[in-house]
């Protein structure tokens, strides 16, 4: 049993090698971002180590069977090179070290990089549901279910382009809607994150996929002459979408996520945790049952 997990994260001493992006790490029964708050990590030439918070009392050791590291857009192009990554549990033993390592992490990279030659437990099976796949999946379903009125906006309808991004913190999804106000049209941007999740089953009720929903926001473009003459009708709109979209955005991609993953064979009381990375939204199927104070936490798990 693991009980303490401590990663050191070596930079590179190239130039530019450093980041100022978020960065997590991904040990296959659970991911963790490499945070610590008013320290500037992730410098040149500096190594960095975390303790990562394992759940109480701990994973079994066949939980780590990867080491991938992840971050999030580029705040600068260069992007991140990695010299070494330590791993070793509370008893000391090293489950993974290697120095000298030189790679880039960026957008040609897909942001992320894999430990090829790491020795853990055997990995389960996986299943991976790129970016272009989801929105396929999901965006028909978002613009046959939201219509109707939301507020003081009148036969509101999905408009434009439905776009998805997969990170590390969750899927990224923006959607433009329509409504009428006062006989004009006004179209509202809405982006949100959700952060998918499966729940495992219980005697009373099946696994099921849920979805939490978070950074969710608008940018509502109402005229300035109607600004003018109604004063406060943006606050009005913009009470109106946050109590009423996020329960529909839930219900929705929730049903369609799950019913997809249904229609492609997938047995949700068998699936471990949904991860998430650059691109992807990964099923990790369980390779055996495990007890419950053992289950993983709904992704992503942070630093306190």
């Amino acid at each position: 049993m693991i009980t303490s997990l401590t990663a050191t994260i070596q930079t590179a001493t190239t130039a530019q090698a450093g980041t100022d992006d978020r960065v997590w790490l991904d040990v296959g029964g659970a991911a963790f971002e490499l945070r610590r708050s008013g320290v500037n990590l992730f410098e040149a030439g500096h190594a960095d180590a975390f303790v990562l918070p394992l759940p109480t009392p701990g994973v079994p050791a066949s939980d780590v069977w990867r080491v991938l590291l992840c971050k999030s857009p580029d705040h600068d192009p260069a992007g991140w090179s990695i010299g070494g990554v330590t791993l070793v549990d509370q008893a000391g033993k090293i489950l993974y070290a290697r120095a000298g390592i030189g790679a880039r992490i960026d957008a040609s990279s897909g942001r992320q990089w894999l430990a090829d030659d790491f020795s853990g437990s055997k990995p389960p099976s996986t299943y991976i549901l790129g970016d272009e796949l989801l929105q396929a999946l999901l965006g028909p379903k978002l613009h046959e279910s939201i219509h109707g009125d939301i507020g003081p906006l009148k036969n509101v309808t999905a408009t434009g382009v439905f776009s998805l991004a997969c990170e590390c913190d969750g899927i990224r999804i923006k959607q433009t809607v329509r409504g009428r106000l006062a006989s004009t049209d006004v179209d509202v941007v809405v982006s949100a994150t959700l952060v998918p999740f499966v729940v495992h089953a219980t005697t009373t009720a099946p696994a099921r996929t849920e979805l939490s929903i978070r950074e969710l926001h608008f940018d509502i473009r109402i005229p300035t002459w109607m600004h003018i003459l109604s004063m406060g009708v943006t606050g009005l709109v913009e009470v109106a979408l946050e109590k009423q979209l996020p329960g529909k955005l839930r219900s929705m991609l929730t049903e369609q996520l799950g019913g997809k993953l249904d229609e492609l064979g997938f047995d949700l009381s068998h699936v471990d945790r949904l991860a998430l990375r650059p691109g992807a939204l990964e099923l990790i199927l369980e390779r055996q049952p495990k007890p419950e104070s053992f289950r993983p936490r709904p992704f992503p798990l942070r630093w306190p």
